[in-house]
């Protein structure tokens, strides 16, 4: 069954003024872009017995394993124990800390299924999730260890912190069972529009609400703004899925119709969203090589004037600002909307569940308790929080009755190249995301209007039950079927076909539909509403 997380995240740079992100996990990301999952190799793993039972703690030691880090060089940066902030948790914690870096991608996968054999595994696993195609089998074979009998216990404060939901995710828990430790997103809904907000007022237009004012902000464009286009498109799709939530579909979602839980790819809402995206294609407010355009030169041409809106992570803003604007600080130039109004919704993307990764803790650890009261501590500690926030005290910030500040700082968080800042905020933080959390974002120049992009991403976010839908098996041997506008879909091609002209829309989605029926479809779908039935009870 196909699962509803999102591609692999890059890196985010933190810019020196700001200190929150210029340049945030593009959306490649893993958990921000609801791409399908790979297929990919089986490890092997050893059965486990029953629950494991309280054994002496001994020497507080913990070896992680993090497979594919996101940020970048870093292991050149803090590799070994002698970095400043791993000794830095270690004087906090009162844990010996140790840890191993695999960079992700299919040797990562083999290196793994080797290891998981012969038993040779740290003491906590980083990873997407135990449903993760590189963790296949691992919970039926035993190799994780059950950790519903001991959160409560000894990690209350950590099971409090996570919403039930989250600890429901197949990601983490299978029948019932809980095999992983989530760290969360603090904002897990960030997608939103970007425009010109210097052009908007310059058109004597207000922020757009209904797609009809996105037209004639797009026509304005066209007609004013040497070549440039209304909308910045990238090719597969990648934040480029604006107007889909204005019919009520998106590519990757699922939802429940005439009793049946089908991909909202193939419903009558899908084919109206593909005749709007015509007529912008034919009108010229999109890019003609929108399904050629990569990454480096979507960013190149908004960066040099010659777009209008596009979609990205409210996260970046600081980062967008200062390629546009030349300022990370400038608000002046670059406005956040939400989604747009339309005939069938006003929404951009499902609602994520706010899952970053997943931490596992191997069977063959015989002190899972102490690993547990580690995790439960990030979430009690205020000098944790503060570290996994800023640094480290007297270093990288200052706190002066209970507020802190960076002046005067050789080693100031605003100051840190992106490699070295992320290293507490995000690889060594067990809660997630430290940088995109409400105390950094206070000590931001325009961190209030991040943390505003962040509620009208929220607010665009609508209801998407297909999130927790695990990968078909049948997508391993034809990934054509997926539900994604990925390169070799069938979906991809009907779009592509559709858009340019090659076929008129209705041919091109009707013989879609009846062809992703007819290869498989049909069966995705009786799995689909019996798992949907299952899983929310109607």
């Amino acid at each position: 069954m196909q699962t509803m997380v999102g591609s692999k995240k890059s890196a985010v740079s933190l810019l020196a003024a700001t200190m929150v992100l210029g340049g945030l996990l593009a959306a490649c990301s893993s958990k921000k872009d609801n791409t399908p999952a790979a297929s990919s190799t089986s490890p092997g793993a050893s059965k486990s017995s029953a629950a494991p039972t309280a054994a002496p703690e001994g020497p507080k030691k913990i070896s992680f394993l993090l497979v594919n880090p996101t940020v970048p060089d870093f292991n050149s940066v803090s590799q070994t124990k002698d970095n400043v902030y791993v000794k830095q948790l270690q004087k906090l914690t009162g844990y010996e800390l140790s840890y191993e870096f695999l960079p992700g991608g299919e040797e990562t996968n083999k290196q793994l299924a080797v290891r998981f054999a012969s038993g040779d595994l740290p003491d906590v696993i980083r990873t997407d999730g135990i449903s993760a195609p590189v963790n296949a089998g691992a919970v039926d074979q035993g190799a994780f260890t059950d950790l519903t009998p001991l959160l409560d216990k000894y990690a209350p404060n950590l099971k409090k912190a996570i919403p039930d939901a989250v600890w429901k995710s197949p990601l983490v828990s299978k029948n019932g069972k809980i095999y992983g430790i989530p760290s969360m997103w603090p904002n897990p809904d960030t997608r939103l529009i970007y425009y010109r907000k210097d052009w908007m007022k310059e058109a004597g237009m207000n922020e757009p609400t209904t797609n009809d004012e996105w037209l004639k902000f797009f026509e304005w464009v066209k007609n004013n703004k040497k070549d440039a286009v209304g909308f910045a498109y990238r090719e597969q799709m990648s934040y480029s899925e604006l107007f889909f939530g204005s019919f009520g579909v998106h590519p990757t979602m699922w939802v429940m119709k005439d009793g049946q839980f089908v991909p909202s790819m193939i419903t009558p809402g899908m084919k109206d969203a593909v005749k709007f995206w015509k007529d912008m294609y034919d009108k010229g407010y999109v890019n003609k090589n929108m399904f050629t355009n990569k990454a480096a030169d979507w960013d190149n041409m908004i960066s040099t004037g010659k777009a209008g809106a596009w979609l990205h992570d409210a996260a970046n803003y600081s980062g967008w600002a200062k390629k546009v604007a030349g300022d990370e600080n400038n608000t002046s130039v670059i406005g956040l909307a939400a989604a747009p109004k339309g005939p069938g919704g006003d929404f951009l993307r499902g609602k994520k569940s706010g899952i970053y990764y997943v931490s596992v803790i191997p069977s063959k650890v015989k002190n899972p308790e102490m690993i547990l009261k580690y995790f439960d501590m990030a979430y009690t500690n205020q000098q944790l929080q503060d570290f996994f926030h800023f640094g480290i005290e007297g270093t990288n910030y200052k706190k002066t009755d209970g507020k802190v500040s960076f002046d005067g700082l050789d080693k100031a968080y605003a100051k840190l190249p992106s490699n070295e800042s992320q290293i507490f905020t995000l690889l060594l933080n067990p809660r997630g995301v430290g940088y995109e959390d409400k105390e950094v974002l206070a000590l931001s120049p325009v961190g209030s209007v991040i943390a505003d992009g962040f509620a009208k991403a929220s607010k665009s976010a609508g209801k998407d039950e297909s999130l927790d839908l695990p990968a078909f098996d049948i997508i391993k041997e034809k990934p054509e079927l997926a539900a994604s506008a990925a390169t070799g879909t069938l979906f991809a091609d009907m779009f592509a076909k559709a858009i340019t002209g090659k076929e008129s829309v209705d041919q091109a989605f009707d013989s879609f539909v009846a062809e992703w029926k007819k290869r498989g479809g049909d069966s995705m779908i009786k799995i689909a509403t019996d798992w949907h039935k299952s899983f929310y009870g109607n």
